[in-house]
């Protein structure tokens, strides 16, 4: 059954690349007016992903400023420390609260103000520990959230079978999936669900269309997947260019000495998915966002220091992991092997949507999981 009014939370707009448009993303701003649906964002959701691009930009010009002070005492060039100027974070953070501005007006996005709760009720909730309020005293934010959802839908007639308001609250934040929310919600007349992401409530949404429209859905993606696929060649140098790989995602590993990525390779492409509009599904020209998975491989070269073999225990005697370690870092001989991590990519691109499939898909890019510079 459509819902009433489906609202986003910070970390299901941080996973689509907010203020950026993602194609899930795109999918749900087209597909919700179909059906009557309201998309909107708290006004507290908004003031925390401005917190979070302030902290964003401020880690990356932190770095920029450490590299530039780098190059400066090498350099000693004024003139190309002079074409080496970065953007302050005040700049950096007003762009990015630009960004997000214009696409809600252009998508018609509606701001849910800041409930007018008293801050004594919500002090009384936390010092009960009611939730969203945790053990160790956080959940603040989420309560905010939650009641300015709850105060706006007061009073209103929606969908549900006694006239509750439907809810759809996207977020991957676990504690809004709490029986006593759900239960509070009930109470105020709005029947709460929560979806994990963009991509879920879009699937739920694409559950409910008629058998036709179904069929240019799944035809629709399968013309993207055949695109992508004939530049599978492409699409593995542009990993191989492109894509940023923190060392964290090397962790399964272990303890290495070092580790020279040389080279990635694409295993599949899955869950493609498109910003499908009635225009596109018929088959008229037009831009269309392409988002898909990708499962690589990462072909790394792996240095360790070899350790003694271990010495067997007699009774009574201590041992610890740490020895093992410590035993590894003393080792004075190393040892390189080929090994290779398996991870699953996002890519985006975009495209010509024509009678017999897609053309022209360009605009592509990679990042690993919900990982990146800024979005995190």
């Amino acid at each position: 059954m459509p819902v009433d009014y489906i609202a986003l939370d910070s970390s299901a707009l941080r996973d689509a690349g907010w203020p950026g448009l993602s194609a899930d993303l795109e999918n749900l701003l087209r597909l919700a007016p179909m059906f009557k649906s309201n998309v909107c964002v708290p006004e507290a959701v908004l003031l925390e992903l401005e917190d979070f691009w302030r902290r964003s930009h401020q880690k990356r010009f932190d770095k920029a400023q450490a590299a530039m002070q780098a190059i400066e005492k090498i350099a000693r060039n004024p003139e190309l420390l002079r074409q080496l100027q970065i953007y302050d974070v005040d700049g950096l953070l007003a762009d990015s609260t630009e960004d997000s501005a214009a696409l809600i007006q252009r998508w018609g996005i509606q701001v849910i103000p800041i409930t007018p709760r008293p801050v004594n009720e919500f002090f009384r909730m936390a010092a009960r520990k009611e939730p969203p309020f945790q053990e160790k005293g956080v959940g603040f934010k989420d309560a905010v959230i939650f009641f300015s959802l709850i105060d706006h839908l007061i009073g209103k007639r929606g969908r549900g079978n006694d006239g509750s308001v439907l809810l759809a609250l996207v977020s991957g934040d676990s504690d809004f999936r709490d029986e006593s929310l759900v239960r509070v919600a009930r109470n105020a007349g709005v029947n709460l669900s929560v979806v994990g992401s963009v991509q879920e409530m879009n699937q739920r949404i694409t559950a409910g269309l008629e058998d036709a429209v179904k069929k240019l859905v799944a035809g629709d993606r399968e013309f993207a997947l055949v695109a992508l696929q004939k530049m599978q060649p492409e699409i593995e140098a542009l990993l191989n260019n492109q894509l940023a790989i923190a060392p964290g995602e090397l962790a399964p590993l272990g303890l290495t000495e070092h580790v020279t990525i040389k080279r990635i390779e694409l295993l599949s492409i899955e869950n493609v998915r498109t910003s499908y509009s009635l225009s596109s599904l018929s088959g008229y020209g037009g831009q269309t966002k392409i988002a898909a998975d990708l499962r690589i491989r990462i072909h790394v070269s792996v240095s360790r220091r070899v350790r003694p073999d271990d010495v067997p225990l007699k009774v009574g005697e201590p041992w610890s992991p740490v020895f093992q370690v410590l035993a590894g870092l003393a080792a004075d001989r190393t040892e390189t092997t080929d090994e290779t991590v398996d991870k699953v990519c996002k890519l985006e691109a975009t495209g010509v949507r024509m009678n017999d499939g897609y053309t022209d898909l360009t605009n592509l890019s990679v990042r690993l999981s919900k990982e990146s510079a800024l979005y995190g």
